[in-house]
């Protein structure tokens, strides 16, 4: 594994004792890893298809809602290479259109910084004051026993003053925004957030929902609760996913359904009698499992819980819900994760992880002449089939939520038992073809070298998606939707499963694909 590049991590507990998500110094923005030149490309690389099928159309898309056309006959989920490249040509400008850029992927690269990271630091709270923003600007202080409870349409201010274990003192000012607070209100509110990060002489950090940093839940206690509406109508009834996220554990309110029951993870579910169910899901770790105990018992009226077993339900669990005569259903086809989630539990190196994959061009080199210095050679285009080679640009966006996926790019997946390159609705024309089969490319390697890297664990090669949001009308795999901790249904319309090794014959054409076969790992 050395020669590979890649690092056993060791990792120390951290907050509640939990393994953190985050390996790497704490960051609420993206970092970007502007690969090196790799290696010459190794045994472990896998295989570009000998047989490339003719080059698809490009053309510009009419329709793109291909939802009738897009069906297999047989009703399978995974169209064949044809039809997949019939989608890809539907939906690519013909400025994609180029068959021989050659882009360096350095795979291994990715996974070694990841690895090399260490993991979130520990800090100690000295002192911490949340307050809720009223729409006037008023700040209503949040009762300390309450201030780990969180309403998604609310905006919130918290000043945290807390030391590191090398005894530096610093503060922090946290402004959260719910997803149900509208743009407007949160830029009123974005001024009295900075008065009051002036006032208290800390950094001012703005935090969307779902996209928290370590140091915020440790301010709030190691863990949190978004819960749905407003704090002054919250309903007495209600069900929360319980779920590691940097380091802490976070428990998300979810539709009051056995529909969203995933047995991945534990569940909080208040009937509103003031019982408390816990039902454990085959999936839930055993800090996620003890951590719902706790808030179990805080959330009850009597301190009472009473825990279900997944697949040993007693008739009278499914009668707490409204449509209790439609119990949990299986996860659809093209989901492995529903037949894995048993592995979860004994992995401490489980997690989700997503990159935004792009190309960009090489550096151009600078002349000089007798009669002195000439400006730099213009920068390459990706028409440029015989200019140098280009390098794929990975950016990990961590921690990340729905909301990124649905801007311009191209994304892949980790939801450790499978890898998906995600193409978000309807792209735009700055969406070049490279781009798309570089991240195809870039998952199919790097599913293989996390399965062989010690620091993964990986109990098996994850299996290779392509996802396209807004085509088709195939439904969104398990594995998906729960690889994020909010995951709302109706911003998705439809979309379309494909596999990747078919995606990638698809994307390979006569005379060469990306890289011509030089993508390197």
């Amino acid at each position: 594994m050395k020669d590979a590049g890649l690092t056993l991590s060791e990792e120390a507990p951290i907050g509640l004792g939990i393994h953190s998500m985050e390996q790497g110094p704490r960051r609420t923005a993206t970092a970007i890893h502007n690969l090196p030149t790799p290696p010459p490309a190794s045994p472990k690389s896998p295989p570009i298809p000998a047989k490339k099928p003719p080059l698809i159309a490009h053309r510009v898309v009419s329709n793109p809602a291909i939802a009738e056309s897009s069906q297999k006959s047989n009703g399978s989920l995974i169209p064949p290479t044809s039809e997949a490249a019939r989608l890809f040509a539907e939906l690519f400008d013909e400025s994609s259109a180029i068959t021989n850029l050659k882009v360096n992927i350095d795979t291994p690269a990715v996974l070694a910084l990841r690895a090399s990271l260490p993991g979130t630091d520990k800090i100690r709270t000295l002192r911490k004051q949340i307050w809720e923003v009223t729409p006037g600007g008023k700040l209503i202080p949040v009762a300390p026993e309450r201030s780990h409870i969180l309403f998604e349409d609310s905006l919130y201010i918290c000043h945290h003053v807390f030391g590191s274990l090398t005894g530096t003192r610093t503060t922090e000012v946290y402004f959260w925004c719910g997803d149900g607070v509208a743009a407007s209100a949160v830029e009123d509110a974005h001024i009295f957030a900075r008065k009051e990060a002036k006032d208290h002489g800390g950094k001012l950090i703005v935090l969307q929902q779902g996209k928290e940093t370590s140091n915020f839940f440790q301010a709030l206690g190691g863990i949190v609760i978004t819960r749905h509406g407003q704090s002054d109508r919250a309903p007495s009834r209600y069900m929360l996913c319980g779920r590691r996220h940097v380091g802490q554990i976070a428990f998300d309110e979810v539709g009051f359904s056995p529909q969203n029951l995933c047995r991945g993870f534990p569940y909080i579910i208040s009937s509103g009698s003031g019982k408390i169910h816990l039902w454990k899901g085959i999936g839930s770790g055993i800090d996620e499992l003890g951590c719902a105990r706790l808030i179990g018992m805080d959330l009850g009226v009597h301190g009472e819980i009473e825990e279900v077993e997944d697949s040993k339900e007693p008739d009278a669990f499914w009668r707490l819900f409204p449509d209790s005569a439609q119990q949990r259903q299986p996860s659809g086809p093209t989901s492995s994760a529903s037949k894995h989630w048993h592995l979860k539990p004994s992995i401490d190196q489980y997690a989700t992880r997503l990159y935004q994959v792009d190309i960009e061009a090489p550096r151009p080199k600078s002349s000089a002449s007798f009669w002195g210095r000439r400006g730099s050679a213009p920068a390459p285009t990706p028409t440029d089939e015989n200019g140098p080679k280009w390098n794929a640009a990975i950016k990990e966006i961590l921690p990340f939520a729905q909301s990124d996926v649905f801007h311009d790019g191209v994304f892949v997946l980790d939801t450790f038992f499978e890898v998906f390159v995600i193409l978000p609705s309807f792209p735009s024309t700055s969406l070049l073809l490279p781009s798309f089969r570089t991240a195809c490319l870039f998952a199919q390697e790097y599913a293989i070298i996390a399965a062989s890297s010690a620091s993964e664990n990986r109990p098996f090669v994850p299996q290779g998606f392509v996802l396209l949001l807004g085509v088709g009308r195939d439904a969104v795999p398990e594995g998906v939707k729960y690889a994020f901790r909010k995951w709302d249904a109706g911003k998705v319309r439809g979309c379309r499963v494909l596999g990747l090794v078919e995606s990638l014959e698809a994307l390979t054409a006569e005379g060469g694909g990306v890289g011509d076969g030089s993508a390197q790992g």
